[in-house]
């Protein structure tokens, strides 16, 4: 499985891309990350990120899904970006999974995609990464990691 994470340029809320990262690597899940241009991504920690590729680079046929990523207010979100809207919905429409967390969910709206369809996942935020990324995880088959009381159980 392979997904794109298509993030802001700046202003992105640490644990909605760093912690969602690290929770579906560990569930066997590759991703590639995308920004607006292919310069370095940065937090509003101030952590920075350089990109795969930039947004007009994605192909939708080579993943399985994609995760917008929200940022906070006062900067440049990418339910702004037409390229991003309209690759939520060429997403959409080839029936891969469409996931997006923070404001980025109103990207859903501008593409007209509804987020009661079972292959749309979203995400208010910070306070939701460890379920955001357990639902991503079940939707595209990966195994999710055990967590400690498991593995003594086991």
């Amino acid at each position: 499985m392979l997904i794109i994470e298509i993030t802001p340029q700046r202003g992105f809320p640490d644990a909605e891309f760093f912690e969602l990262r690290k929770l579906i690597d560990a569930a066997g899940i590759l991703q590639l990350v995308c920004g607006p241009q292919k310069t370095s991504l940065v937090s509003l920690k101030g952590e920075s990120y350089l990109p795969n590729m930039r947004l007009e680079e994605v192909r939708v046929n080579e993943y399985d899904g994609v995760v917008f990523i929200g940022c906070s207010p006062g900067f440049i979100g990418l339910e702004n970006n037409p390229a991003a809207v309209k690759m939520a919905k060429d997403f959409f429409d080839a029936g891969k999974i469409v996931a997006a967390s923070g404001t980025a969910v109103s990207l859903l709206n501008s593409a007209g995609i509804p987020k009661d369809s079972e292959k749309v996942l979203t995400s208010a935020g910070e306070s939701e990464v460890k379920d955001f990324a357990d639902k991503i995880i079940v939707l595209l088959g990966g195994k999710k990691p055990l967590l400690a009381e498991q593995v003594k159980q086991a």
